[in-house]
C-alpha cells in the first residue's frame, strides 16, 4: 500500500497537541478512509491508493493533505510517499525532501531501509509489546545485526531461533513490507434532533428554550458515545419565507 505519512516535529510543546491532531486526522478522513496516527510522536499515516484517479498525482495528494491539515495546524509537517509504511514514517521524520515531500519510487523499500539501525523496525511494529520488540532488536544488536540491512539479509530460521517468534515481522519490514495495515476510520457520524411548532414564533426569546433543549438533547447523545463535535448545523424552516440557515465549524472537535 503506498503510503503518506505527515510529521511534526515541533508538537510536543503544545498542550492541546492531542486535540490539533485528532482534528487534522478528522480532516484528512474526508481524502481518504485509510488514516491512522501517534499523538506521541506528533505522526498522522494515510493510505493513497487509488486516490490517483481523483486527486492527482502523489504529489497532488500530499499537497492537498498539507492544506487540509493546516487549518488546525500551523506548523508545515515533513511528508513522505513510500510504499512501505514504516519508511514513509523514517523519511518524513528525516525531513522529507527538499520541499518537505518525498515520493520513494515502488520498489526501492528494501534498499532505502538497509542503512536505517536495526532499532527503527521498532515504529513499524507498534502492535507488538514495547517490551518484546525491545528485547528483540537487543538481541539483534548482539548478535552483530545492527542495521536494517543487515538483518534483511537473515535467514528467518535463524533469526526465529535467536529472537523468537517476532522474528517475521522484523525481516518482513527490514524488506520493505508491511506487518499491520491502516485500518479504516470510522467515518463522521451524523446525529440529528427536530421539533415543530403549533403556534407562531414571535420573537427570538420565544425560539431559545426550544433551541437549547434540542442542543441538550443532542450533546447527551455525544458524550453516550465518546464522541465529538466538529460542525453544527442549524435549519429553521419557515411558512412563508426562506429558510434560515446556519453553519458552526468548531476549530477542534470537542
Amino acid at each position: 500500500m503506498r503510503t503518506l505519512a505527515l510529521y511534526w516535529p515541533t508538537l510536543n510543546g503544545l498542550a492541546d497537541r492531542t486535540e490539533r491532531l485528532r482534528s487534522a486526522r478528522h480532516a484528512l478522513g474526508r481524502l481518504s478512509p485509510l488514516v491512522a496516527g501517534s499523538d506521541s510522536y506528533g505522526l498522522i499515516e494515510i493510505g493513497i491508493d487509488g486516490l490517483q484517479a481523483r486527486s492527482g498525482s502523489e504529489r497532488d495528494i500530499a499537497a492537498i493533505a498539507l492544506r487540509a491539515v493546516g487549518v488546525h495546524l500551523r506548523e508545515r509537517p515533513a511528508a513522505a510517499i513510500a510504499s512501505s509504511r514504516l519508511l514513509a514514517v523514517l523519511v518524513a521524520r528525516g525531513g522529507g525532501g527538499d520541499d518537505g515531500v518525498e515520493v520513494v519510487p515502488p520498489g526501492d523499500e528494501a534498499e532505502r531501509l538497509a542503512g536505517y539501525p536495526v532499532a527503527a523496525l521498532a515504529l513499524g511494529a507498534t502492535e507488538y509489546a514495547d517490551e518484546s520488540m525491545s528485547d528483540a532488536l537487543e538481541r539483534c544488536s548482539l548478535l552483530g545485526l545492527r542495521t536494517v540491512g543487515a538483518l534483511a539479509r537473515t535467514q528467518g530460521a535463524a533469526l526465529a531461533a535467536r529472537v523468537g517468534p517476532i522474528a517475521g515481522a522484523l525481516l518482513t519490514l527490514a524488506r520493505g513490507f508491511d506487518v499491520q495495515a491502516i485500518a479504516p476510520a470510522p467515518l463522521p457520524r451524523r446525529l440529528l434532533a427536530r421539533a415543530s411548532f403549533e403556534m407562531p414564533l414571535t420573537s427570538l426569546e420565544e425560539f431559545r428554550f426550544p433551541l437549547r433543549r434540542l442542543l441538550d438533547e443532542l450533546l447527551v447523545r455525544v458524550r453516550r458515545n465518546g464522541a465529538a463535535v466538529g460542525i453544527a448545523r442549524l435549519h429553521l424552516a419557515r411558512e412563508r419565507s426562506a429558510p434560515v440557515r446556519a453553519v458552526a465549524r468548531l476549530p477542534v472537535p470537542s
